[in-house]
């Protein structure tokens, strides 16, 4: 079998990563050792609970720009509030979460 793209690791970032690609038409394979700390976690992912200095978070994409000041290099910040929106409105079932 002959695959576009081999994702080493099937843990959140690995299998993040498959599911991106998978969606874009890419052949993905994820090669993987042992448990992935995937069968221990509940199934929810935290998108942005609190910043940085604590204050809770009730609407992530609103918190952004907050973000991006208290930590500036933090992955969220990186990516910035565009991608994220992109990213949360092609999956309703996080987007009112997270309005």
């Amino acid at each position: 079998m002959r695959f576009d793209v081999v994702v080493i690791g099937g843990g959140l970032a690995g299998m993040v990563c498959a599911i991106g690609l998978a969606e874009q038409g890419k052949r993905c394979a994820v090669v993987s050792s042992g448990q992935s700390a995937l069968y221990f976690s509940s199934g929810s992912l935290d998108l942005l609970a609190q910043l940085p200095d604590g204050t809770p978070v009730d609407a992530p994409l609103a918190a952004l720009p907050e973000l991006v000041r208290q930590a500036p290099r933090h992955p969220y910040s990186l990516i910035g509030a565009e991608r994220w929106h992109r990213y949360l409105i092609r999956r309703p079932s996080c987007c009112s979460a997270v309005a």
